[in-house]
């Protein structure tokens, strides 16, 4: 492949894709986190891991995390990578 203008160009344009997939990636988890933050303060004290197994299609680890993400959420504005956020 011969190094052109067109493929720097190209490139710079994926990157800028990409880290903007990724920004928006966190926020909707950042959201996911609210969303859930306010159906468990909704629900009676023990329901809401039911609630998880009977409505969600993902696991309680994950419902964890995304409400992780919304309890720190400030910590999470610069962090473009999910697993990075999770930490």
């Amino acid at each position: 492949m011969k190094l052109t203008n067109n493929n720097i160009d190209e490139l710079n344009i994926l990157h800028k894709n990409i880290e903007s997939k990724l920004r928006s990636t966190v926020h909707d988890a950042i959201r996911a986190g609210e969303l859930l933050t306010k159906i468990k303060a909704e629900l009676q004290h023990g329901q809401f891991l039911s609630w998880i197994e009977k409505n969600l299609i993902f696991t309680r680890m994950t419902v964890n995390r995304y409400m992780g993400l919304y309890e720190y959420k400030e910590k999470c504005n610069t962090v473009l990578h999910l697993p990075e956020a999770y930490k």
